[in-house]
């Protein structure tokens, strides 16, 4: 084993990156219908990226603090479309039912603060802040004693609210992430500096 069955009290940071699917059917519909224009069906696809600072509490669960970058973009038709950037800043938790494995399968959620720039058609520029979550499910693969890669399906709750319309814009999504961590070792791992 490289780095597995020994966990508890290692830190970790995590980079990830991937594609995320954006579902928008009502506030599309809704976009449509006040005749603000909305090009396609209101299913996005659009990039998300996340940086990650974990630390091992125990063998088998893991407590971080996770920053992500989003973007999505909707086409109107005769006008700008509506436009999101989205960062989030969340705690997460991961417990992994295998420790002694340098494969180590993981479930986990996440709670934070989402700040969200819209542009679209109605107005310039509306801005929504407000609290998000994630599930996620994944696994990481420690590759060496000192970094490894993960993948990671995870689904983000959140919106942004647009008057007059009804239906929230979705900043949310269904997203693939993959990406390298770095392992970080034990303290009594780290060499002392002589006097």
């Amino acid at each position: 084993a490289l780095a597995a069955g020994n966990r508890d009290g290692q830190g970790r940071i995590g980079l990830e990156a991937g594609l995320r699917l954006v579902p928008n059917w009502g506030f599309a519909s809704d976009a449509k219908g006040a005749g603000e224009g909305f090009q396609g069906s209101g299913i996005g696809v659009a990039p998300h990226g996340m940086l990650s600072f974990g630390y091992w509490v125990q063998e088998d669960l893991e407590l971080s603090l996770e920053g992500g970058y989003s973007y999505d973009h909707y086409g109107v038709a005769g006008s700008y479309g509506w436009t999101e950037n989205g960062e989030t800043a969340m705690a997460s938790l991961r417990w992994t039912p295998w420790q002694h494995m340098d494969l180590w399968p993981y479930v986990g959620g996440s709670f934070g603060y989402s700040l969200n720039g819209l542009t679209g058609p109605i107005n310039p520029y509306e801005e929504a802040d407000g609290y998000g979550g994630a599930i996620f499910v994944g696994t990481g693969w420690d590759l060496s004693d000192r970094w490894g890669v993960t993948f990671e399906l995870r689904y983000t709750i959140a919106s942004v609210v647009v008057p007059p319309l009804a239906q929230p814009f979705q900043v949310g999504g269904l997203s693939i992430l993959i990406g390298p961590y770095i392992i970080l070792p034990h303290t009594e791992d780290v060499p002392s500096t002589p006097e």
